[in-house]
């Protein structure tokens, strides 16, 4: 009992939630930063570039942006507390939540998917924060060392199936966003009470469009991952950015980035959102 009060009061720590809200915040700018590159990429004529010469689309490029600013370091090191106090939030949210599963039946499935959502946030808000120390530390992770990583994966016993499975759950990740944007599943974790009724619907719809375009952009990263193992070839399993140069080079690539930038730029109002009205 004491534990369950611990862990309640932990969550709702006024504290926590202030610096949760500042790497809530800190995470709209990486998306408005992700945007700003991929329309660079998009309408740069899509060919290859040369290693450290420009800021990859994902948010490593987006992080080595900030810290070739004026105030780069102070800026990541205020991300990676407002990240880390994201992913120690999350954390207590999934020990709330794993106490609160209720007997086999509807309502357990629902908790139990609801736990696992709560999983994967505090894993992603994690890995947001270790690159942000990571870019505060050595100037963030460049794409050569993305090449790298999959060369090793692939060359790994069963390291294809890896990569291939890897993929698949890119592509689970996408659709789920998809389906969370077009039945507007994040409502419940929007204040939109508190704004006036016309920039409530706004929002609404913002969001909206905003993780269809953000789901997209999973599954294209977990369809070129996938193809990219299957055919094994690492210089296509590059991630985020690698999968956005395979698609500016087709015929409406640029199009289709430009979409995927205002993508991203639209999910920096859910964060900015969320941050400021969130849900008590």
């Amino acid at each position: 009992m004491e534990t369950s009060s611990a862990v309640h009061d932990a969550a709702r720590s006024s504290t926590l939630r202030r610096l949760a809200a500042v790497g809530l915040a800190g995470y709209g700018v990486v998306h408005l930063l992700v945007a700003g590159l991929v329309l660079q990429l998009a309408w740069r004529g899509g060919g290859p570039r040369s290693s450290g010469q420009e800021s990859t689309a994902d948010p490593t490029g987006a992080l080595a942006v900030l810290a070739g600013s004026t105030a780069g370091r102070s800026l990541l090191v205020l991300l990676a507390v407002g990240f880390a106090a994201l992913t120690v939030w999350q954390a207590v949210e999934v020990l709330r939540h794993r106490r609160a599963v209720p007997q086999p039946g509807p309502e357990r499935r629902a908790a139990v998917l609801q736990l696992l959502r709560t999983v994967g946030s505090a894993l992603v808000y994690g890995w947001l924060t270790w690159l942000t120390v990571r870019a505060a530390l050595a100037g963030g992770q460049q794409r050569d060392d993305e090449q790298r990583s999959a060369r090793g994966v692939l060359a790994l016993p069963g390291g294809q199936w890896l990569v291939v499975g890897a993929g698949v759950v890119l592509v689970v990740i996408g659709v789920y966003q998809l389906q969370k944007g077009w039945r507007a599943g994040f409502l419940d974790e929007l204040d939109l009470d508190g704004l006036p009724p016309r920039l409530g619907r706004l929002t609404r719809v913002v969001c909206q469009g905003a993780f269809v375009a953000k789901g997209a952009s999973f599954a294209a990263v977990g369809v070129v991952l996938g193809w990219a193992a299957a055919t094994f070839d690492p210089d296509q399993a590059t991630g985020l950015d690698g999968a956005l140069q395979t698609i500016v080079a087709t015929r409406y690539g640029p199009w289709v980035l430009t979409g995927i930038a205002a993508g991203f730029a639209a999910f920096s109002v859910y964060c900015f959102t969320r941050a400021r009205h969130p849900v008590s």
